[in-house]
């Protein structure tokens, strides 16, 4: 990862850019908010056209029983050995957070271009599994040919006499219907 601020070339990515915000508290929501004069916190993101929907915004004190270390790795799935390196430095954080989740980018290209009141903490992503499958043991049931029916089956007797009673019981429903109209 040469710029930790370059969105991912892979449209898969599940990546996470971690960054504060320095406000207080009571600021957060308007900065949060989406209104017809503009979107605060995608202005400072430098990309405003992000999906408001992945991208969170908390004091750290709100999940401090939890940690933020672990609420990236558990809740997150970022990988835990690059979280890891960066323990100490997230469990300091006291200023709010802003997670912006690589689905909030909506697969475009380009990088952030962060302006004050926020500052770049760091780029978790996921790790890939790319474990090829184990091919299962053969079974009995899963050996041979299965034939299938020869053709079509002809009517059998009392599939016909079931025929003749629906077409007579509904040529009786209709006489009923139209002797009631």
């Amino acid at each position: 990862m040469t710029d930790p601020m370059q969105f991912p070339e892979r449209a898969d990515t599940r990546a996470v850019w971690l960054f504060t915000a320095d406000l207080p508290i009571e600021a957060l929501d308007e900065f949060k908010a989406r209104t017809e004069a503009g979107w605060p916190l995608g202005e400072a993101l430098g990309a405003d056209w992000l999906n408001p929907d992945f991208v969170e915004v908390f004091a750290p004190a709100d999940i401090a029983e939890y940690g933020l270390a672990r609420y990236l790795t558990e809740a997150n799935g970022m990988d835990p050995d690059q979280v890891a390196a960066d323990t100490e430095k997230l469990g300091a954080l006291s200023k709010p957070v802003v997670l912006v989740y690589s689905q909030a980018l909506s697969g475009r290209q380009g990088r952030f271009d962060p302006k004050p009141p926020l500052t770049f903490v760091g780029r978790y992503e996921a790790p890939y599994s790319l474990t090829p499958a184990i091919p299962l043991p053969g079974f009995e049931s899963t050996s041979g040919i299965v034939t299938g029916p020869s053709g079509p089956s002809s009517y059998t007797p009392a599939m016909r006499r079931a025929l003749i009673l629906t077409v007579l019981g509904l040529a009786l429903l209709a006489i009923l219907v139209w002797g009631l109209a």
